[in-house]
């Protein structure tokens, strides 16, 4: 499911606007990105726990070009989701 069919969704059971319900839903995801990645901890939350993970560096081939590109280590975010959600 896209997002944006999420978000119809959303709106349609609250009865507000779809750009109203995307943009509640944009402050939510970036306050919770926010919280995991200043404090560096996780957050849980009734749909599963977000916490910060460190990617590695790694090369990657183009693949028309094959061409060597290196995507410098970065940190990111992963979702372990809860038992209730699946």
């Amino acid at each position: 499911m896209k997002y944006s069919e999420f978000c119809n969704i959303v709106s349609h059971r609250l009865g507000l606007k779809t750009i109203t319900t995307q943009k509640i839903m944009d402050i939510i995801f970036d306050t919770l990105e926010d919280l995991v990645m200043e404090d560096n901890h996780e957050v849980t939350t009734p749909i599963g726990r977000f916490y910060p993970v460190i990617l590695k560096e790694r090369i990657v081939k183009h693949p028309i070009t094959l061409e060597k590109h290196k995507i410098p280590a970065r940190k990111t975010i992963r979702l372990k989701t809860s038992k209730c959600v699946i």
